[in-house]
């Protein structure tokens, strides 16, 4: 179960066990790219496992003058077997944005599908693939950023090893495979003890990153499932950013493939 989104990728990095203590070995005769692609797989792997969990988030849009702005939503997710996953993202806050949701659909074979939903309208519609690179309810995430991020769509190099904020780091670059991807790579930061992704740089042609997303205040939960507290995405050339601030985990609460139907969408509002 590898079809991951970029959330659920960042926020559910779990501890499955430890593959530290085998580093040098799987390092030993390997390429560049070899050593990437096994990273960026054991961030794939202990990603699953979770079943399914809820959390709150407050998202606080920040533009270029410093003004800010504040959403409330719950978060839904769950894993289904054989077929990916399933992200719900509801709005509480403001009340002209409540029950407005996005769903997305992670399938197993890589596609992606999302719907969104507006309360106003009663109903809900399909987000086309030409919209995928649009930003998300304003924010400097794109549709495109909430679906797959499975390791397979794309390839890897492992850059070097670094450190950041004091930390040990493995950089890795990953390029899309799909060619209307909105970016042509990323660059990832993953702490070498658990493979907690600690930033992404967005590159889209320019050879200076357009986004750089950071990641801190993570915490393990029950049942070793790492999460961060705060996500922090700042758009380069336009001064603005967008600050996530995650709480209330909850894990295996009961959450099934009917609460993530799109013909169920606002029955949660």
């Amino acid at each position: 179960m590898k079809s991951t989104n970029v959330l659920f990728k960042i926020g559910a990095v779990a501890i499955a066990a430890s593959i530290a203590h085998i580093y040098p070995t799987l390092a030993v005769g390997q390429t560049a790219a070899e050593r990437g692609s096994t990273l960026m797989e054991e961030v794939d792997r202990r990603a699953s496992g979770f079943g399914d969990f809820t959390a709150t988030l407050t998202m606080t849009l920040r533009d270029g003058e410093g003004s800010e702005r504040d959403r409330e939503m719950r978060i839904l997710g769950l894993e289904i077997p054989d077929d990916g996953d399933r992200t719900l993202v509801i709005f509480d806050q403001p009340a002209d944005l409540r029950g407005t949701s996005i769903l997305t659909a992670n399938h197993r074979d890589g596609s992606t599908e999302q719907w969104l939903y507006l309360p106003a309208l009663r109903r809900s519609r399909r987000i086309a693939s030409s919209d995928r690179t649009d930003r998300f309810m304003g924010s400097q995430f794109t549709y495109e950023d909430m679906g797959s991020q499975d390791a397979a769509r794309f390839t890897h190099l492992h850059l070097r090893d670094d450190t950041r904020v004091g930390l040990p780091v493995h950089v890795v670059e990953s390029t899309p495979t799909d060619l209307s991807s909105g970016y042509t790579r990323q660059v990832l930061w993953l702490d070498t003890e658990e493979l907690r992704i600690q930033r992404i740089d967005y590159f889209d042609g320019e050879s200076e990153a357009a986004k750089t997303l950071i990641l801190g205040g993570y915490q393990e939960y029950e049942g070793g499932h790492w999460r961060p507290g705060r996500m922090v995405m700042t758009n380069h050339r336009s001064s603005e950013a967008t600050i996530l601030e995650w709480q209330d985990y909850a894990f295996l609460t009961g959450l099934s493939a009917g609460d993530f139907d799109p013909r169920r969408l606002g029955r949660r509002e």
